[in-house]
């Protein structure tokens, strides 16, 4: 199999690790893989050399939106018409929808992967996907409830819940216990999604009553200078680290005494998954489009807490320091994760759902 994947880029976030896993898993397996991106950029994570990426706007090449916009679909439609791939696998709105608009550029068969919560795009992609959906060969959902936004639009058309798998540089590394620090870690981009405003805010309460302790947010993003900001105004900057993106996340986080996940909206959550495995006690929101919910039984291997709910974050984080059986017990219990999302089951079940798309396409 000849497989083309199509995303914006492989700079940082959890579809680009996807990607870039998904990606070694094939070429391992002997498929050929070539990945398309919307610019050029380094990836943030490993990539096998057998992979070859094709950026369609290099570096030096950028100009104005309208220029960038108008060679990279020039040139995606040049590549479509002249490749002899066997399959598209393309994730995140704005490349499926390019991808799905020039379909009548290959005879390809195109899978979408929805990587999120659907119902929170911008109105106008929301729009385009609505009406272009039906021109893809497969789906491919991270969870049953991201799929139901697609269903009226998609009827026909194959369709799998896969979940994300765990990174095999967490597997095997459990924590442990006797040597945790004071620290409550989360790791993620900073945006609204992510919600580090109502983490932080929780943090405050919780300061008041745990003064020893520390909040620490790996990871970058456009909010980063209102969330230092945010933390000035209650008086706890003193107690935030925001180190960045760091290569050694596992090292850094496993010895933590907690990660919590504070998102509005998530697919099934890497970062989440990750600090499962290693046996962090965790605490997620239950955010749609359903993830946490599906990694985290609440009570047992992990505390699930209201979307945006303050008042139930600062008790559950109260409830895991201050009851030291119950938090260890939740550890123990998550790193279980491993066996239900190892990647070597994952990405199998991407290959056969990928190469029974090309098998169903060659019987027409």
């Amino acid at each position: 199999m000849k497989l083309t994947i199509f995303l914006g880029g492989l700079s940082g976030g959890g579809t680009e690790r996807v990607v870039c896993n998904l990606a070694n898993y094939l070429t391992e397996k002997g498929h050929v893989v070539e990945i398309i991106t919307m610019a050029e950029e380094d990836s943030t994570y490993g990539l096998s050399k057998a992979v070859e990426i094709k950026p369609l706007l290099k570096r030096t090449e950028r100009r104005n939106a309208v220029y960038n916009f108008l060679i990279r679909l020039s040139r995606l439609k040049e590549y479509m018409n002249s490749s002899d791939t066997d399959e598209y696998l393309v994730m995140l709105p704005t490349t499926v929808i390019l991808l799905l608009f020039l379909r009548r550029h290959t005879n390809a068969p195109i899978i979408v992967s929805e990587r999120a919560d659907p119902s929170r795009i911008h109105i106008v992609k929301k729009f385009l996907l609505k009406r272009l959906a039906k021109y893809a060969s497969g789906y491919v959902f991270q969870t049953e409830d991201a799929g139901k936004w697609y269903a009226k639009y998609i009827k026909g058309i194959r369709t799998v819940v896969i979940p994300n798998a765990i990174n095999k540089e967490f597997i095997g590394k459990r924590r442990n216990n006797s040597e945790t620090s004071k620290r409550i870690v989360a790791v993620g981009r900073f945006t609204e999604q992510k919600n580090f405003k109502l983490l932080i805010e929780s943090f405050s309460e919780i300061y008041k009553e745990y003064p020893d302790y520390r909040l620490v947010l790996y990871g970058e993003g456009p909010q980063k200078d209102e969330l230092q900001d945010l933390a000035h105004r209650l008086g706890i900057s003193e107690a935030i680290e925001m180190p960045g993106y760091v290569s050694d996340i596992q090292e850094k986080i496993s010895n933590a005494t907690m990660f919590v996940l504070s998102s509005n909206y998530e697919g099934i959550p890497n970062s989440l998954m990750e600090a499962m495995a290693l046996g962090l006690p965790c605490i997620a929101t239950d955010c749609p489009v359903g993830g946490p919910r599906l990694l985290i039984d609440n009570g047992k291997n992990g505390l699930l807490v209201r979307t945006g709910d303050k008042g139930e974050l600062v008790a559950s984080i109260r409830k895991l320091l201050s009851n030291h059986e119950l938090s260890e017990t939740i550890g123990n219990n998550a790193v279980q994760i491993t066996e239900r999302l190892h990647p070597d089951i994952i990405y199998r079940e991407w290959e056969q759902f990928l190469l029974s798309i090309i098998h169903d396409r060659s019987k027409v």
